[in-house]
């Protein structure tokens, strides 16, 4: 039995076990979201852009709310799927545990513009800086609210929060007291039950409990891998009949258990505390080759998190609040990258932030403090990535400023910036400031626009590591020269660059809200962003004078340098309608536009020459279309959701030799996702009855897809190519 199942049981005795206990009966959440009027709408609090209160109508950014009630309609069940409903994001599988992502940029991987939080605190990895999705398991039906920022953050969050910020609010102890427990399922062996009960302890005191456990075999294997040979199309040539390399059972399963609990007091009429402590397990396989060559193999990936944290709010007065917060987070992730090895990383963060007004001026300042300890074990297995520092410990200091103030009724001038040092990367500190106004020439309708510059630094990944890409043979009249004194190995290998600098970002937005009627309303954003140096791998290494290998004495390297190789820049937008035709009908449509243009930087020391840059495959679409519609008929009890999304041409990017059955190096290879246009369709159907304390739903993902086949990118490696394809499931939950 494995540490996820031995877990696993040990919930399903705590589920048995409350489900005799004597816990009220109280409802479902309400529609209030749902049922608001456009006006109630626009007066919603949003807190992720200043990290305090503000309507929606006031915020000079960008910003996209996802409710409770959208997530339970959307019949997701990750969260990509659900961070798929608000525009300008992008969100397309490799696998049902990794995907392709970004917020108003590009597609990556492990984006590493977009910052992720959950109650206030960053979840990107420490080691590459990026979200890592696959890892991140947060139970959807535990999330109150998402604020999706499109656009820059950096003078209240600091570096990494260049195009985009996700804010997921979780479930406090005094929301809807009692026991909820929900058991959802479907195809693909999809189960997931789950399980909060909220319990006041005190007429100050309130105390939840939640815990929830996910299986799945994710995607299936496209058709064409599904028998013992392979009908291999060839360009410009025909079909040739192979073996299938991947014979070995699924690998794109996944199972996860989160556990929690929140303590919530008042400890006085000014001060309040909220204490917070979380655990998450997953458990999946990767099904991967090593680099160049057609070795395939299965490796396990398990991590585990377990999070603390702590948060006191204090009012002065109405004018007058300050919070303070502290969490530590343990992480220990199985990653494969040219090999295994395992991150055994702890963060300490502490927060504090005051809040003032003072007559026009409303005015927030705070500082910040981060240890991160890094640990890296059973690195270099295989002999192909190796870390220059395994064991170290970074810190991260930081203040800022902003003043919002009121020049008039109508007109808002927001100033602000934030400096920050992070030991990682050097001493010496950097800037993010921001300007935004805003301007009310109607009581409906908002004019905003924003300056901002922030940065991304560059993470652990590429400041401390060396990969052997690949062995250059001993040729005496060629490569004879390049040996240094004492070592009779040569290789290529990627290490970072000597003067490599943090990547910029100067972003221009300009917005509108409006209340055209009282059934219609529209958001409107645009912007422009410039990114000073952009960072990639230089593959120029036959050009690169040769070095001596920091992990391997007897080697000499030529080096691939991680730098920064571009300058880019991408512009756009989104437009979102929101209509209230008749009563108990509410549609959303929405379109996003997304450009981008990349030019190439000239390498310092060889003048005229210029580092190349990436094939160009659009892996981003730059058209999106979404649509949402409610249909409710409540005293039936009756709820109806769709939810569409049209995407221009874009791809993955992938290569893939389907002879050889590995990423094709050289010539020879065809593209195995290859620029297309999409259009999908969710539905959801849900019923509920005996005074909404009972529940079930029925819902349909990828209603449109064909088969479309895609790669596993995962961290530079290959793995299996699955598909993408339809899946139906539905659920039963019971609020007592």
């Amino acid at each position: 039995m494995n540490k996820v199942e031995a877990i696993f049981r040990q919930c399903v005795q705590v589920i048995t076990l409350l489900l005799f206990l004597n816990l009220g009966t109280p409802a479902f959440p309400d529609d209030g979201y749902l049922e608001m009027s456009l006006e109630d709408l626009m007066d919603v609090e949003i807190v992720s852009v200043s990290k305090k209160p503000e309507t929606f109508q006031d915020v000079a950014s960008s910003i996209y709310v996802i409710s409770e009630e959208d997530i339970r309609r959307s019949g997701a069940t990750r969260l990509v799927e659900v961070l798929n409903l608000a525009p300008g994001t992008f969100f397309a599988d490799y696998t049902y545990n990794s995907c392709n992502s970004g917020i108003r940029s590009g597609g990556s991987p492990v984006p590493q513009s977009v910052l992720l939080l959950v109650d206030g605190f960053p979840m990107n990895s420490p080691v590459s800086g990026g979200i890592p999705y696959d890892f991140i398991d947060v139970p959807l039906q535990q999330i109150d609210r998402i604020e999706v920022i499109k656009g820059p953050g950096g003078t209240i969050y600091g570096a990494g929060a260049n195009t985009g910020i996700i804010s997921i609010f979780t479930k406090r102890a005094n929301d809807n007291k009692g026991l909820l427990v929900s058991v959802q399922g479907g195809l693909q062996d999809y189960a997931s039950p789950y399980l909060r009960h909220n319990r006041t302890i005190s007429d100050n005191s309130s105390f939840m409990i939640y815990g929830s456990y996910k299986t799945t075999r994710g995607y299936d294997k496209p058709t064409m891998f599904s028998s013992s040979t392979i009908t291999a199309p060839r360009p410009g040539e025909p079909d040739t009949l192979v073996a299938n390399r991947f014979i070995r059972n699924d690998t794109d399963g996944k199972k996860a258990i989160s556990l929690g609990a929140h303590l919530q007091s008042r400890v006085s009429d000014k001060l309040t505390s909220n204490t917070r402590l979380s655990y998450t397990a997953t458990a999946t396989k990767q099904y991967q080759n090593l680099h160049a060559l057609p070795i395939h193999i299965v490796k396990d990936r398990e991590s585990s998190a377990l999070s603390v944290q702590e948060r006191f709010d204090y009012t002065f007065h109405p004018d007058h609040q300050m919070f303070l917060t502290a969490q530590f987070r343990r992480m220990n992730i199985t990653e494969c990258l040219f090999g295994t090895y395992k991150p055994n990383n702890w963060i300490l963060d502490f927060e504090i932030q005051d809040n003032i007004r003072l007559m026009s001026h409303d005015l927030s300042f705070g500082a910040n403090y981060r240890v991160a300890k890094y640990d890296i074990q059973d690195a270099n297995d295989d002999d192909d990535m190796g870390f220059t520092v395994l064991n170290t410990t970074e810190t991260l200091y930081a203040a800022f400023v902003q003043d919002k103030i009121a020049i008039t009724d109508r007109v808002d001038f927001t100033a602000g910036i934030k400096a920050e040092t992070w030991t990682l990367i050097s001493k010496q500190p950097e800037y993010s400031p921001s300007l935004r106004l805003t301007v009310k020439p109607k009581d409906n309708v908002t004019l905003w626009s924003a300056y901002s510059h922030s940065i991304t630094t560059p993470g652990f990944l590429q400041t401390r590591i060396e990969i052997a890409a690949a062995e250059i043979p001993y040729i005496p009249m060629q490569t004879s020269h390049l040996f240094l004194e004492g070592t009779d190995e040569l290789y290529a290998a990627v290490i970072p660059g000597p003067d490599v600098q943090p990547i910029r970002y100067d972003t221009y937005e300009l917005g509108l809200r409006a209340n055209l009627s009282r059934k219609v309303n529209l958001d409107l954003s645009m912007f422009y962003t410039a990114v000073d140096g952009d960072i990639g791998m230089d593959p120029n290494f036959m050009m690169k004078d040769p070095r001596y290998s920091s992990l391997h004495s007897s080697r000499t390297i030529l080096p691939i340098y991680y730098t920064n190789t571009s300058d880019d820049k991408m512009f756009g937008g989104e437009l979102v309608a929101r209509l209230l035709p008749v009563a108990h009908l509410r549609t959303e449509l929405s379109y996003s536009v997304l450009k981008i243009e990349s030019e190439a930087r000239e390498i310092p020391e060889q003048p005229g020459q210029y580092y190349a840059l990436s094939d160009e495959v659009p892996d981003a679409p730059e058209h999106t279309v979404r649509f949402r519609n409610y249909l409710d008929f409540p005293r039936q009890g009756w709820y109806l959701s769709t939810s569409a999304i049209w995407r221009s041409e874009y791809s993955r990017g992938e290569g893939f030799d389907y002879v050889a059955q590995v990423e094709p190096y050289g010539m020879g290879g065809v593209m195995i996702d290859p620029p297309q246009g999409e259009i999908d369709l969710n539905l959801t159907v849900e019923k509920r009855f005996y005074n909404d304390q009972w529940s079930v739903n029925l819902w349909g993902r990828n209603l449109l897809t064909n088969e479309r086949v895609q790669g596993h990118l995962s961290y530079v490696e290959i793995g299996y190519p699955h598909s993408v394809h339809r899946t139906f499931g539905g659920g039963l939950s019971c609020q007592l």
